[in-house]
């Protein structure tokens, strides 16, 4: 199982513009600093393993299909640490330069490439937005993805479109229709066959429905979410190695240890979604978490993967019938959203 908040912004941007470009690429790094202590470097494509070259004034690297996918560039010391960082280049004869600055490899500059320059100046723009106004950030990718949609982007702007809001229906048909209508080579892409069935599960959950998983407790490996009473119940999906979760799990017990209280009509539980039981029971134990916990076995919840859950942590509100009314992926917003129930 794999997890991660999926489609970190940071992520989702290194994705390459154009999937299917052929002609050849040819990269010169060049390393800024000190390279006394470095044993070899690399540039290597998303899937596939180069062993790091010595280093020299300029280490050259040659593809000849051109760039489809994100590049890592990876830096190896003679203490045997490693370092990298990836870069979305386009195909052509391209120059970055790069350097270690605080334990950090960090991308100093892109020379000849002008899908790197787009992508950079569309995060510039992006960034000017308020971070507060959240439908003008919405409105400003689905403009953008409109504009785009017979570009081999569209993919990667839809998974980030997604992580701004998951609730909107009629945009998450909108996107799958969009979807739909790009080329063989688009739907021929690893992103694309990544974020398409997710994206139709998004649009079309409605309900999370508990018996159809397969649920453990603290205390008993065959349990269900004690619900009984309550109009409401939100279910935190997390899992232990999920930096976001662990840093809601404080805020929220905090909050609680001050005085927050939830409405009596919603109840709380969170669901873990880790392999490893002993280290999810050890989690609880050292944090001592006020409401009910359960773990999920995925592989048995045909429940879990009907309801869309998609990064993490995703805040699932439901009805007394499981119907799926909303779903968040940050505290704040959910809160917002309760209060107003």
């Amino acid at each position: 199982m794999k997890h991660n908040t999926f489609f970190s912004f940071f992520a989702a941007l290194l994705w390459p513009a154009l999937f299917f470009a052929q002609s050849a690429i040819t990269i010169d790094l060049k390393f800024n600093g000190d390279t006394t202590n470095i044993s070899g470097i690399g540039v290597y494509p998303f899937e596939d393993v180069i062993v790091p070259q010595p280093l020299s004034n300029t280490v050259r690297f040659t593809f000849d299909s051109g760039i489809d996918q994100q590049f890592w560039v990876d830096v190896l010391f003679r203490t045997g640490e490693r370092l990298n960082n990836s870069v979305l280049l386009g195909p052509g004869n391209i120059q970055l330069y790069v350097s270690v600055r605080e334990q950090k490899l960090e991308i100093d500059s892109v020379i000849g490439s002008s899908i790197y320059d787009k992508l950079t100046a569309f995060r510039k723009a992006f960034g000017k937005i308020d971070k507060s106004d959240k439908n003008a950030r919405k409105q400003y990718w689905m403009d953008f993805i409109r504009r785009e949609k017979a570009s081999g982007l569209v993919p990667m702007f839809i998974s980030y479109y997604i992580a701004l809001d998951e609730n909107d229906k009629t945009m998450l048909q909108e996107c799958i229709s969009i979807l739909d209508s790009t080329s063989a080579e688009v739907k021929n892409s690893f992103f694309y066959k990544d974020i398409y069935p997710k994206v139709k599960q998004l649009a079309n959950s409605l309900k999370f429905d508990t018996q159809q998983c397969k649920f453990a407790s603290p205390d008993s490996m065959f349990v269900q979410p004690q619900t009984a009473g309550k109009k409401y119940i939100v279910y935190d999906f997390w899992f232990t190695h999920c930096a976001p979760c662990v840093k809601d799990h404080k805020t929220l017990k905090k909050q609680i240890s001050e005085g927050y209280e939830l409405d009596d009509r919603i109840k709380f539980i969170g669901i873990a979604t880790d392999e490893n039981f002993t280290e999810w029971k050890e989690y609880l134990d050292k944090n001592q978490l006020p409401w009910d916990n359960l773990l999920i076995n995925e592989q048995e919840s045909p429940g879990f993967e009907q309801a869309g859950i998609m990064r993490y942590p995703t805040y699932l509100v439901v009805d007394e019938q499981e119907k799926i009314m909303a779903r968040f992926n940050h505290l704040d917003e959910l809160q917002n959203y309760l209060q107003q129930l």
